[in-house]
């Protein structure tokens, strides 16, 4: 398997043990989902994040900027102070 990018999320202790199964680094994913609460929203454009943030259907934002260039995306979401990152 051939890595050609990679993606972080700042801080996800369970993002990084996933990554670390599938690329096959460690065995340390956690398949039994049972108990976590979670939800997984995917957006087509920055704005369509907004839209969410503003219809109070996502918490714990209090900026969102849309920073794309030529070079290419970048979406920076500032959080509120109160937020926990984990959860956002």
């Amino acid at each position: 398997m051939e890595l050609k990018s990679q993606f972080r999320c700042d801080g996800s202790d369970g993002y990084l043990a996933w990554l670390d199964n599938v690329l096959e680094i460690k065995e340390t994913a956690n398949y039994d989902l049972e108990g976590i609460d979670y939800d997984i929203r995917i957006c087509e454009s920055p704005t369509e994040v907004w839209d969410l943030v503003k219809d109070k259907k996502i918490d714990g934002i209090s900026d969102l900027r849309d920073e794309t260039d030529r070079h290419g995306m970048r979406v920076v979401i500032e959080l509120k102070r109160d937020a926990n990152a984990q959860v956002v």
